[in-house]
């Protein structure tokens, strides 16, 4: 895949650091900034100690359905993003409580090709500065399901699938 030639800024990098570290930060929305030359911190990092992990994951959700980006042509449409999430989960095999960083590559269908094109060649690159442990990538809201997401996060998290 070609590089986009965009860069990933020292407040992402710093942010990621605080989300390792402190474990007090639940996720980071990233974007890419209207030059379409860099990766930014849009929203974050979302601190609540309080929080639990599906409380931020369906604040994750409002934000990210109403994501839009506007390109250098000055045209709208939905917004691809990137999130760092920290998972917080006990494990089937041991029950142990488990933590795990994921990288969520968000690309919805209704993104412009451009921003669809732009958003995946910088996906390599993201992902190389922040190293997480696991990236996953979805296009849509129905691929957001919280359950779903932990399942590739670990296949071994005790999940409770809904019925129906």
């Amino acid at each position: 895949m070609t590089s986009s030639g965009i860069k990933v800024s020292d407040d992402s990098l710093t942010q990621y650091e605080e989300l390792k570290a402190k474990g007090l930060v639940k996720y980071i929305i990233y974007k890419i900034d209207s030059t379409e030359s860099e990766v930014l911190p849009e929203e974050g990092p979302k601190k609540d100690p309080t929080m639990s992990n599906k409380e931020a994951w369906k604040d994750l959700l409002s934000h990210l359905g109403r994501a839009t980006s506007i390109g250098r042509d000055g045209k709208s449409c939905a917004g691809p993003r990137y999130v760092a999430f920290d998972f917080e989960y006990q494990a089937e095999d041991n029950g142990g409580r488990r933590q795990k960083i994921a990288l969520i590559s968000y690309c919805p269908d209704g993104a412009s090709v451009r921003w669809k094109t732009l958003h995946s060649s910088s996906l390599q690159i993201i992902s190389a500065a922040l190293k997480p442990p696991i990236v996953i990538q979805v296009n849509g809201m129905e691929d957001l399901e919280y359950e779903r997401v932990l399942l590739k996060v670990d296949n071994k998290a005790k999940v409770e699938m809904k019925e129906g």
